[in-house]
């Protein structure tokens, strides 16, 4: 028992030390980074609420979460027994909700300190570390609330091995990691529906869709919200080399470059204006069917076919996994297409 609990203090005073040079290096931000630029007026306050998010709030929670577990840890060394940190989490867990804003808006304005840095020396030696890049220390200090969470979840879960399932405490432990757990989801889900959001908006900017009322950011008439499923390469069986994007409503193909050949949402064109243009219009799940053939893993047979409308297309991929990838997502989104259509369709008959 009494080794257990050695490693209980030990576990909950590395909660407590961490904490502390946590919230150390997250008020370096503010005091080295965005003091400066706000004084000196070298950032509007549109860039600096971009750059800084709400790292004050997030700041401020975490203060007033580690001055709690400090009072927890002097509570125990008076009475002489092992701190119980659970409330401490269960007060504030809450509170972190600010974390969900900020992790999913991490991604967002990376470009810009860049490009400030390029076009101004004044900011540039803001951000200059010791000789270092320019930037390297302020994009690390900036990732710790996004590394922080999944680090509370690993310390309470070892807590929980080490301390015993008869004491209150080891159920107050269980709902924190709980906690801890569905803020992590919440966080992940938040993040997730914006990088969705921005590969729309992404596809809105560069392909060239004027004239036929089409926008990638937008609602279907059926499926709710356009959500991007999946999207590769292919080629025709002539050589003509594709890229598709299959929506949970609609399978667009454009034609394909150098750019389009790598992570396309990572690709970074010279020119803003450069668009792609549409090797058919956009294709409604409806109007579209799989030619059903048995998956294969032989390296001769990468090709599956599509009916779409009355026509029938063969399309090529490099490799038999990612033809299998392709027609594994189409016919899960055409099948989930059409049960949704079904249920409208039902729906609309019970109530007549």
């Amino acid at each position: 028992m009494a080794t257990k609990n050695k490693t209980r203090f030990d576990i909950i005073n590395e909660i407590h030390q961490t904490e502390k040079n946590y919230i150390k290096n997250l008020k370096l931000i503010v005091e080295n980074y965005k003091n400066p630029l706000e004084q000196r007026k070298l950032l509007s306050v549109i860039e600096l609420d971009a750059l800084f998010l709400n790292i004050e709030d997030i700041i401020s929670v975490n203060v007033r979460f580690y001055n709690s577990l400090s009072r927890k840890l002097d509570e125990a060394r008076q009475n002489d027994h092992v701190p119980k940190i659970s409330q401490s989490f269960i007060d504030y867990l809450p509170k972190m909700q600010t974390y969900v804003s900020y992790v999913s808006s991490l991604n967002q304005n990376l470009d810009l300190i860049n490009e400030k840095i390029k076009t101004s020396q004044e900011i540039a030696t803001i951000f200059k570390n010791g000789g270092s890049s320019t930037d390297f220390f302020f994009n690390k200090l900036r990732l710790l609330p996004m590394q922080r969470l999944p680090l509370y979840s690993l310390l309470v879960e070892k807590l929980i091995k080490y301390t015993p399932d008869i004491e209150e405490e080891y159920q107050n432990l269980k709902m924190t990691h709980r906690l801890i757990v569905d803020l992590i989801k919440s966080v992940n889900s938040e993040r997730g529906k914006k990088e969705d959001l921005e590969k729309l908006e992404w596809l809105d900017e560069h392909i060239n869709v004027r004239g036929i009322g089409f926008k990638f950011k937008s609602s279907t008439n059926m499926m709710g919200s356009r959500k991007l499923c999946y999207y590769g390469p292919f080629v025709k069986e002539s050589g003509k080399e594709l890229y598709g994007f299959l929506f949970n409503d609609t399978l667009v193909i454009v034609e394909s470059n150098d750019i389009l050949t790598n992570e396309i949402f990572k690709a970074k064109p010279n020119h803003k204006t450069l668009q792609f243009q549409l090797y058919k219009q956009p294709i409604l799940l409806e109007n579209l069917s799989l030619v059903q053939a048995k998956q294969s893993t032989t390296t001769s047979d990468c090709s599956f076919q599509l009916i779409i409308g009355e026509k029938e297309y063969t399309f090529k991929t490099t490799n038999p996994a990612l033809r299998n990838e392709w027609m594994k997502q189409l016919q899960k989104s055409i099948e989930f297409y059409k049960q949704k259509k079904r249920s409208i369709i039902h729906s609309i008959s019970a109530s007549k």
